[in-house]
């Protein structure tokens, strides 16, 4: 029943915000987008929180991958950040100028969705991702001797640490044909 009335609430929320656009197609793009990757973030969150629990942070690292398997066949998902981690996940190219900009803003005023035309029924999408108390253990500024090792040898050009809660870590992007 409380997945019912999340799932309600976010359509009530789109049918709000998506008045002011031009077109139905844009509404159902958004809708469309939102969905999948509010999806994908309730999975690793909760993938995430698990693997704490029971292996701790040092164990931790392989949990945190952005899982978009089970979504609608059309849709790519990624997440990326200008201070990479892994390089395999640097932003395809429509992407960095919404990065570069996001990252020039302050954290409130980052567009909590953004919606991209890229060609004929073809749509780009982002939400931000912004650092929540959890990523501290990977991204913060005092890590765990056993996390910080872990981390060196799997990605020894990492880039994503230093950061405080609230900060735009990056963004997750999905692509889509409407």
């Amino acid at each position: 029943m409380k997945k019912v009335a999340t799932i309600l609430l976010i359509f009530g929320a789109f049918t709000l915000f998506a008045k002011g656009l031009e077109t139905e197609e844009e509404r159902k793009a958004i809708e469309r987008a939102h969905v999948s990757i509010t999806e994908i973030q309730a999975n690793f969150q909760k993938t995430m929180a698990e693997t704490l629990r029971r292996s701790g942070p040092g164990k931790s690292l392989p949990s945190c991958r952005v899982d978009a398997t089970g979504n609608a066949k059309g849709i790519v998902v990624g997440r990326t950040s200008l201070r990479l981690r892994n390089p395999k996940n640097a932003p395809p190219e429509w992407v960095k100028p919404y990065l570069e900009e996001f990252s020039t803003l302050k954290p409130e005023r980052v567009p909590s969705r953004k919606l991209v035309n890229l060609g004929k029924n073809h749509y780009g999408y982002l939400e931000p991702i912004f650092v929540e108390p959890i990523c501290l253990n990977c991204h913060g500024t005092q890590i765990n001797p056993e996390v910080h090792e872990s981390l060196r040898q799997q990605y020894p050009a990492d880039k994503a640490v230093g950061f405080s809660e609230g900060d735009l870590r990056g963004v997750i992007w999905l692509e889509m044909n409407q």
